[in-house]
């Protein structure tokens, strides 16, 4: 009898130690999967913090701020298409295209509006126009194919920004169109963006002109990077280099170089 009933409770000790290690077992199963799945989770959200911090240069085509010397990028690789609506572009139509590509830069945006609905913007906009508001100007000279918008700033924290655009007729029956941005501010920080084009009434489409955009590259880079203005023409064909200084909060240009036009290019 007493064997027995040393013998009933080794069983049941042995009953009780296999569960304790069974239970130890899947205790520890069970931290290891929630450790697993933390470690998922932290490897995801690590992710998406990582995804969420990219900071993507701006092409110019939203409506976030634009980097001038990131949208340069752009256009010198960029077509653009004409509507084939429009059997005879002038310079106004050409302006209109580029800034419905790139309205980020706030003289872009500013000067589309009047595009698109000059009575809107001002009811005695005339085919030959100065139009000033509270903190802008644009010209409008259709007869000469040049148009300017200048933004002004309102607040320490702006920049005032300057949009130019002309064309030239060629030789061949196409045609050159220029664009220049220039933002500066009251701490004397320059940024510019240009662009030509040659316009293909065959196609409708603008491609970037290397000949024009190298032109004005080297000159740039020979003269002072940020700190040169380009001045498309209002009258006459030539590109005027100008060096920009802002000094005791005024503006100081003095003329560096002139690109003449030959009827095709420039040199």
């Amino acid at each position: 009898m007493r064997k027995m009933m040393m013998a009933c409770c080794s069983i049941l000790v042995w009953g009780l130690v296999a569960c304790g290690e069974k239970k130890a077992e899947t205790s520890q199963d069970q931290k290891t999967e929630v450790e697993q799945t933390a470690k998922t989770e932290d490897e995801v959200a690590a992710k998406t913090d990582t995804e969420e911090t990219v900071d993507e240069p701006n092409d110019g085509k939203s409506a976030e701020p634009i980097s001038l010397s990131d949208l340069q990028k752009t256009l010198v690789k960029q077509t653009l298409q004409v509507p084939k609506s429009i059997s005879d572009p002038k310079a106004r139509d050409f302006a209109q295209v580029f800034c419905e590509k790139y309205p980020a830069f706030g003289a872009n945006a500013l000067l589309l509006k009047y595009l698109q609905n000059p009575k809107a913007f001002n009811p005695k906009a005339t085919v030959s126009m100065t139009l000033s508001t509270e903190n802008a100007k644009i010209v409008d000279d259709r007869p000469n194919g040049f148009l300017k918008c200048e933004k002004y700033a309102l607040f320490d924290n702006q920049d005032d920004e300057t949009f130019e655009a002309c064309r030239w007729m060629r030789k061949n029956g196409h045609s050159l169109v220029g664009v220049f941005m220039h933002s500066s501010n009251d701490a004397g920080l320059n940024h510019h963006a240009y662009a030509f084009y040659d316009y293909d009434p065959a196609t409708s489409v603008m491609t970037p002109d290397k000949d024009a955009l190298d032109a004005v590259a080297y000159i740039i880079e020979e003269f002072g990077g940020d700190d040169i203005v380009i001045r498309l023409p209002q009258k006459g064909k030539d590109l005027e280099v100008e060096s920009f200084e802002l000094r005791d909060g005024d503006v100081y240009n003095s003329a560096l170089f002139t690109l003449k036009w030959t009827g095709d290019k420039f040199k």
